[in-house]
């Protein structure tokens, strides 16, 4: 939602339930920026904690387009 591509790669066979997100980033990634990242992470996290079913409010909107 904040313009943060965090891709999800499934696991291989014997390990199907555990699904994988990496986070690369370019050499020079500012101080500032890696604590936005980490923040805009906490937040993602609490509100999927706090979701009372599997998907968000259908009125929830990306706040990031290509």
């Amino acid at each position: 939602m904040k313009g943060w591509l965090v891709p999800a790669y499934p696991m291989p066979a014997g390990l199907a339930d555990i699904t994988v997100q990496r986070v690369v980033v370019r050499n020079g990634l500012s101080h500032d920026l890696a604590e936005a990242l980490i923040t805009d992470i906490r937040s993602a996290i609490a509100y999927l904690d706090g979701l009372t079913g599997p998907m968000p409010p259908a009125d929830e909107q990306p706040g990031f387009h290509h």
